[in-house]
């Protein structure tokens, strides 16, 4: 997807895009989009709530970032550039 997207430009110019992933329920595929997008370091927002592969995203964030708490005794900050916005059904 980011090579379709950055480092596009218009004549000489050369300019990236932003990208941002959001992830909406969603299956496998979905899941390996955002493999590739939290590698290239975009952002991703997860929406919760939605079903299918976004509840098991959102699952496995909640828990890495208890782990990550626990073992560095507190809030830590980590690389994963996810975030995971709950919906109400």
């Amino acid at each position: 997807m980011r090579a379709h997207t950055s480092g596009k430009g218009l004549g000489r110019v050369k300019r990236s895009v932003p990208v941002v992933c959001l992830m909406f329920g969603g299956g496998v595929n979905t899941i390996a989009q955002v493999v590739e997008h939290i590698q290239n370091r975009d952002p991703v927002l997860v929406i919760e709530g939605s079903g299918r592969a976004a509840d098991l995203v959102s699952e496995f964030v909640r828990l890495h970032a208890e782990i990550l708490e626990k073992e560095s005794k507190g809030p830590r900050k980590y690389a994963m550039s996810c975030v995971v916005f709950t919906v109400d059904a």
